[in-house]
């Protein structure tokens, strides 16, 4: 985030929401000195190191108005009990451990919107209800699972992506094999 007088760059995490409006439009970045809460004018979600590092995503309404990537981010998802491996046999990070995971998957799903989200998602339906339907069965059982919460973290995390219209971005695995997006 670039200050007014010089170049800087600030790491703070998905819950930072803050409310900017300096002269010339840009984002200062003073020493702090207080703080107290008011209700933004615009929200940024600014992502720290380990979890879609350097990576924010501004709206104005359903518009993205900037999108700042350095380099592309590989993220997976997926039960708690399988995706640490998962991620690992994959080559990607995974957001366990993250306070605020909502909001690092939230941020995910709606990257995948842009042209160029500089974001993979690979998602593994390992252990979830629904297997026997392939890929379809588990989203769908997943997403039903949500709409009448009764399902867990997971259910919840594909619903984002199906709320932002990016279920068909998504890299579904069964089984550690990449299987054909019903949804693409």
């Amino acid at each position: 985030m670039a200050s007014d007088d010089a170049v800087s760059w600030v790491t703070c995490d998905v819950r930072s929401r803050c409310r900017h409006g300096s002269r010339q439009g840009r984002c200062p970045v003073p020493p702090v000195a207080r703080s107290h809460r008011w209700e933004p004018k615009c929200i940024d979600y600014r992502l720290h190191e380990g979890q879609l590092s350097h990576t924010y995503y501004v709206l104005a309404g359903d518009t993205p108005v900037l999108v700042h990537n350095c380099g592309d981010q590989h993220v997976a998802l997926g039960l708690k009990s399988e995706v640490k491996g998962f991620a690992d046999k994959i080559g990607a990070e995974h957001f366990m451990g993250d306070k605020d995971w909502k909001g690092s998957v939230w941020t995910a799903a709606n990257l995948l919107k842009l042209d160029k989200p500089g974001i993979r998602v690979s998602f593994t339906l390992d252990g979830m209800h629904g297997l026997e339907g392939g890929v379809e069965g588990v989203v769908n059982t997943s997403l039903l699972r949500n709409a009448r919460q009764i399902g867990g973290a997971t259910d919840l995390e594909l619903a984002f992506f199906k709320d932002a219209g990016t279920l068909g971005k998504v890299d579904f695995y069964i089984d550690g094999i990449k299987r054909l997006n019903p949804f693409s």
